[in-house]
């Protein structure tokens, strides 16, 4: 069976710009066209993308390859998004900033999404702060989501 997928704004960012994480990006973002009907995306991400210098050929690459907006999938647990998003910045300490990324983590959890793909390994997405987060996540009554960069999502997929 195939993952429900979350593709974070970076992933975005990278597939337009010449990187060496530009390849596998961009081979992220094809999964996510070939397999529409499991790749997610929020509004969280399309205001970062609006925000962007490319925003055209960003918004474009988000619409080819999302098959659903989170917030319209679990629009009647927003709040409950908004509480759980609230105790990981309390719980783990993060400064308000991280707020976005913290709403992006809870509207993944509690809609059931099996990996977020990104390259951000800042704040919530850090190593140090997962097993924290799968606390939070199990204490609630949730499972946590896999945080993967695009080139180990695409090494998964191929094994």
């Amino acid at each position: 069976m195939l993952p429900t997928i979350l593709i974070d704004t970076n992933v975005y960012g990278y597939a337009v710009e010449e990187d060496t994480k530009s390849e596998d990006s961009k081979h992220v973002l094809k999964y996510g066209k070939e397999h529409k009907e499991k790749s997610y995306g929020t509004l969280i991400i399309v205001t970062e993308l609006y925000e962007s210098k490319q925003q055209e050929k960003l918004l474009e690459l988000f619409s080819s390859s999302v098959g659903f907006i989170l917030e319209l999938e679990i629009s009647e647990r927003l709040t409950e998004c908004s509480k759980l998003a609230w105790e990981y910045l309390q719980k783990l300490r993060l400064e308000k900033g991280s707020l976005s990324d913290c709403r992006l983590l809870a509207m993944a959890t509690i809609a059931g999404v099996d990996i977020i793909i990104t390259w951000n390994r800042r704040g919530v997405f850090s190593e140090n702060l997962l097993k924290k987060v799968e606390k939070i996540n199990t204490e609630n009554g949730y499972k946590t989501p896999k945080i993967l960069t695009p080139s180990e999502f695409l090494s998964q997929i191929s094994s």
